[in-house]
């Protein structure tokens, strides 16, 4: 693969918010897993399990419980980054719609067994190897569903306490394993609007760099006033 065949993939891989009600064939999410699982992890314990929800009416519950956390959390409104940009989005449920939910867990007994000590003593080096190995696990099956021409979005309320509680009880997954987040995949109704990003050259700092290489605290706020 080319670098510029690789990066039409990587910006090709959005948000999706709609989708259609088509079914993801087995092979498909068989494929999915296979790139996720190449992933590099934390002394290589391959910790992920990968939960693959399509039946309807389990999907249907985990909206439900994932739908009212985030009622909760956003009272019922989408945060927006100021005012000026409107009122605020009433929270997206297009995603419910979607006909796979695919769950990634990380299992914690992998810890104890690794050859790294810190890893083993310190909960902060273990909360960082562990988040680190999913989350790339992570990428890759989303990376993977755009080649396959599905779309994609990382529903991280699952990692709300309670709502993993209610969803580990209901799949029947063991105490030991820890949810990381939920991929909503299918193939998409509507596409998200062009995004806006950052110039290359803005994230770049070669060797001696000083604070004046970097954003002001004002340059950061007006980023993100003018999304």
């Amino acid at each position: 693969m080319t670098y510029d065949a690789f990066l039409e993939l990587v910006k090709a891989r959005r948000s999706v918010r709609r989708y259609k009600p088509d079914p993801v064939a087995d092979e498909d999410i068989e494929k999915i897993v296979e790139a996720a699982r190449w992933a590099p992890s934390g002394f290589n314990s391959q910790l992920w399990e990968f939960v693959v929800v399509r039946k309807p009416e389990l999907r249907r519950q985990i909206g439900s419980i994932i739908g009212e956390a985030r009622q909760r959390l956003f009272k019922g409104k989408a945060p927006t980054p100021n005012s000026e940009n409107g009122p605020p989005q009433k929270i997206d449920v297009g995603w419910q719609e979607a006909p796979v939910f695919m769950l990634v867990f990380g299992d914690t007994r992998v810890r104890p067994l690794s050859h790294v000590p810190p890893v083993r003593t310190d909960d902060e080096k273990w909360t960082a190897v562990f988040y680190a190995s999913l989350a790339v696990a992570f990428q890759h099956a989303a990376l993977a569903a755009v080649s396959l021409g599905l779309g994609s979005q990382w529903m991280s309320a699952v990692q709300v306490p309670d709502v993993e509680a209610k969803i580990k009880d209901m799949l029947g997954v063991p105490e030991p394993l820890k949810i990381f987040d939920m991929l909503v995949l299918g193939y998409p109704e509507a596409m998200p609007p062009e995004k806006k990003m950052r110039p290359t050259k803005e994230l770049i700092h070669f060797d001696d760099c000083g604070v004046d290489d970097f954003r002001t605290d004002e340059q950061v706020s007006m980023y993100f006033n003018n999304k």
